[in-house]
Order: structure tokens, then sequence, then C-alpha cells
């Protein structure tokens, strides 16, 4: 009767210390994943804002080209209102300040949006001793302060009494060209980590 409630009692043993076990190592497999998922959101979530930044860019850019390209006036006959643009029109050669204000706004959130996301990238793979990640990351951040100064010059340029839209291309290709280069370094850490989609 004793070896039979010893070997009961050393199956029970057994059957609860697996289980325990089973568990533990399901939480652990979870807790993973899920810090996986975050990291795989965040860098998915970086990739979509670097598209969307650089066709603020690009958009912005093709509105200060059109500025600058010399537009045909049509005739006018002569009259006291001839001489002035009509309210709310800005004249030909002339850029927008609101449309000035409102580009360089979302340009400037999309680069916020994408300091944010590579802070939470950089804290994943901090917490999991990703070296090499972590250099990827600094790279694309030398990038995006680049960028990110450009940006502050435009800024500055638009405070001025007025906006000369040659400038202000010049520091549109100066973000763009930190940008692209800061996308192409994520491009590269988003390989690493085995998401292939970086189109």
């Amino acid at each position: 009767m004793r070896a039979a409630t010893k070997t009961t009692c050393l199956v029970l043993v057994l059957t609860i210390g697996l289980s325990l076990t089973a568990q533990v190592a399901l939480a652990q497999a979870n807790a993973g994943a899920k810090a996986s998922g975050q990291y795989n959101f965040y860098g998915s979530s970086a990739h979509s804002s670097f598209h969307s930044a650089r066709q603020n860019v690009d958009h912005y850019s093709r509105y200060l080209s059109s500025v600058q390209t010399p537009v045909a006036q049509p005739a006018v006959a002569p009259s006291a209102v001839a001489d002035r643009p009509a309210a709310g029109v800005t004249p030909a050669g002339v850029v927008d300040r609101e449309v000035a204000e409102e580009a360089s706004d979302t340009i400037g959130d999309y680069i916020e949006k994408l300091g944010r996301y590579l802070g939470k990238m950089r804290k994943h793979a901090a917490a999991i001793k990703d070296t090499e990640s972590l250099e990827l990351i600094d790279d694309v951040e030398r990038n995006l302060a680049e960028a990110t100064t450009h940006h502050e010059a435009l800024d500055e340029h638009h405070s001025g009494e007025k906006i000369d839209a040659k400038t202000a291309q010049q520091h549109c290709d100066k973000i763009n060209a930190a940008l692209a280069k800061a996308h192409a370094e994520h491009d590269k850490l988003m390989k690493r980590l085995g998401d292939g989609d970086t189109k």
C-alpha cells in the first residue's frame, strides 16, 4: 500500500509540475510574441510614416515648383479691380503662407511620429540586448535628426516676411534627401528583423 501511495503521489507531483512548467513556458512565449508584435507594429508604422513624410515633402515641392513657373495671365480689361488680386487669392509667383504652414506642419508631424516609433523600437532592442538593431537604429536616428534640422530651417524661412519659393524648395530637397537616407537604413533594419515588406 505504501508503494502504491508513493507512486500516486509521485505521479500527482509530476503532473502538477509539468502543468505549471507548461503554463510558465506558454506565458513566456505569449509575452515574447506580444513584445515581438509591438516591435513589428512600430517598425511597420515607421515605414508607413517615412512614405507619408516623403510624399508630403514631394507634394509641397511640386507646389513650390509651380509657384516658380511663370504663368500666362489672361487679358483683363482695364479697371480699378484689375490691378488687385481677388480677396483670398495669392498672386502668381508668391507662396501662399497657409499652404506653406500646412505643408510644414504635416511634414513635422510625420518626422515627430518617426522619432516616437524609433524610440519604441530602441527600447525593445535594448531590452532584448539586440546590439545589431541598436546600431541600425542609431543610423536611422542620425539621418532623421538631419531631416529635423532641415525642417527647422524650413520653418524659420516660413516665419520671414516673404517666403521665397526657391529657398523653400532647397530646404525641401535637403529634408527629402535626409529622409531617404533614414528610410533606407530603416529598410535594412526591417529586413534584418524578418519583415521583407519594405515597399
